[in-house]
Parts: structure tokens; sequence; C-alpha cells
């Protein structure tokens, strides 16, 4: 069944004024673009998608299943445990697909603590590539604080993972409180949750949401209808 998130009454229960979205923030799982080899496929129809929109976006690249089996190989073969130098290696791997993934759509690479230090303005592109900030943060977390910077108040998740699930049990809707209460209190290089921990935080704090797709067809459905097939993380519930 399909949802459509931004109706009137939605918006009048969480307070909001209707506006114009400026741009529109993606967490781009890395598994999406590389799990054992490059989903030629699925980014071929994601930059048909990208280039045809006359949308905004901020697409932020995540490690994937690349980065963790980096830091899986660096736990095995040494004998001192480091997250700071996993995480280091995760974020290298997002810098790589973020690279990749600017050259597929010709678009301007921006890191968080750069634009952090510019004023919002006509200048940047339309299309814009992030990835990994530093140790200890996620490809989930800068998106948020990306969607924070912009005044935004939604990311879209695009990944493997669809739904969040509450004991097993698929859940359309769920509030950031519960949520939280349902995965690991702390980061952990590499760790599989459907959002990040510290990212979660800051988009409750925030008053963010977060949606979920796990395809390009419903990444397009959402953004053309506003129809949503996944989650939806929310303080408005």
């Amino acid at each position: 069944m399909l949802y459509r998130f931004r109706s009137r009454a939605y918006r009048v229960k969480c307070i909001i004024i209707q506006r114009g979205v400026f741009v529109r923030i993606i967490s781009l799982g890395g598994s999406l673009i590389n799990k054992n080899k490059i989903n030629t496929t699925l980014l071929r129809e994601f930059r048909d998608f990208i280039v045809k929109s006359k949308e905004k976006f901020l697409i932020v690249t995540g490690g994937g299943s690349v980065a963790r089996n980096y830091q899986k190989a660096l736990r095995e073969i040494t004998t001192k445990k480091s997250v700071f130098n996993e995480d280091l290696l995760g974020i290298k791997v997002t810098e790589l697909n973020a690279l990749f993934l600017s050259m597929l759509l010709n678009a301007q690479i921006v890191s968080l603590n750069n634009l952090k230090t510019k004023r919002l303005n006509k200048n940047l592109g339309r299309v814009l590539v992030s990835y990994g900030d530093k140790p200890g943060h996620t490809t989930d977390f800068v998106a948020v604080e990306f969607a924070r910077i912009f005044g935004e108040k939604e990311v879209i998740n695009m990944s493997r993972i669809k739904y969040v699930r509450k004991n097993s049990i698929v859940v359309k809707k769920i509030t950031w409180k519960d949520y939280l209460s349902i995965i690991p209190k702390k980061h952990t290089p590499g760790v599989k949750v459907p959002f990040d921990v510290e990212a979660s935080k800051v988009a409750m704090r925030e008053n963010i949401d977060v949606v979920f797709v796990n395809s390009v067809k419903s990444l397009r459905k959402y953004i053309r209808n506003g129809c949503l097939e996944g989650t939806i993380i929310s303080n408005c519930f």
C-alpha cells in the first residue's frame, strides 16, 4: 500500500508551514553502489532520474559492504583493534564512492566541514555529492547535518532496507523515541542498522524526518508524487 505523507493534514499535525523544498538530501547506501561489484544497472537508472529532474539534490554516499570488508580484514590481520582506524577506512571508501558518483552526475563534491564555513547561495550546483565527515560520524550523520544546515526537515535514506522492523514486524511509521529504543545505543564502525544512532539523535532533536526507499522506482514515486512505500521515522506521530 502506498502512503502519501505530504498531505495537508500531515503538515498541520506537525505544525509545519508549507514551502518549496530547497534541496533534497539523500543518504545513499554504499551497498547500492558496490556490493561485490559495481551496480551499473541501478546507477544508470539513478543517474537518468537525477539528471532529468529539475530539483536540487545533495547526495551523501555511504561505504557499505566494501567498507565493512576492509574493516573486518583490519581486525583479523592486526592484533590491536582501533575504532578510529576502522572509521577512517570507511570514510575513504565513502570518498571514493562520492568521486565516482560525482563523475557520473557531473556534480560538484562538497564536504560537510567546508560547507559549514560557506554561505548558502545560488552558486552551488543543482546536484552536490558528499561523503564521510570524520571518525565517529557515519554518512547518515553527515546527511542529517546537511539537512540541518540547509533548513530541510527530511532526509531520504536510500539503501537495501525498505522497512524498519520492531520485534521482526514491519513498521510503516515510527517515532524517533521508539526507533532509538530498538537500535544499539552507541556508534560502532560498520554497524548494520536502518539508520545510524547518532544521526537519529540529531534528527529527533531537529525534528527532521527520515523516509526509506530501496530503489530508483520508489525514489521517483516519492519525489514526484509524495507516495512512500517504505518506513518513515518522525516526531510527528
